[in-house]
């Protein structure tokens, strides 16, 4: 996706416009718009741009979907379980992410489950929960993935706290 590249590259600015674009062409009630509206309200705060409280409200609104359609079963991929969670991130809902989170991170390989532990090591230090932080990030030294590094800078984090 060109939004995604964009972020990549730093394309701030562009990716917005795209994600704004790409949450109008995908139907409410999918995991596509779930992710279309943290990115978008996650490059707003990258950005410094004011958040209103539109932005707020179709935070919830989304987290809203996410859980009607983790309630009817519509849970194959962990997408729905990962954006609900970031989504109650980016409102400051640091709790309400973690079973979302921890519920994403059974789908989740490679790079994706880095981004879902990344943010579920947010929302434990954010909560004080420093030993779940830990064995979390200790896990991830042990598996020995290509992650491993980010990893260990999860874990020194921990040791300046």
């Amino acid at each position: 996706m060109v939004a995604k590249t964009l972020v990549r590259e730093k394309r701030f600015e562009e990716a917005l416009e795209c994600f704004r674009i790409a949450r109008g062409q995908v139907p409410h009630y999918t995991s596509w718009y779930l992710e279309y509206v943290y990115f978008s309200f996650a490059l707003k705060v990258s950005l410094n741009k004011k958040i209103e409280n539109s932005d707020l409200d179709e935070a919830r609104a989304a987290i809203q979907q996410g859980r009607f359609l983790l309630r009817n079963g519509y849970t194959e991929t962990g997408l729905t379980e990962r954006y609900t969670g970031r989504l109650h991130q980016l409102r400051g809902e640091w709790e309400e992410a973690i079973p979302y989170l921890l519920a994403a991170r059974t789908r989740m390989t490679n790079e994706d489950l880095m981004a879902v532990d990344q943010a579920l090591f947010l929302s434990y230090t954010q909560t004080g929960k420093f030993a779940e932080a830990r064995s979390l990030v200790e896990e991830g030294v042990r598996s020995g993935s290509r992650f491993r590094q980010e990893y260990l800078k999860m874990l020194a984090s921990l040791q300046k706290k």
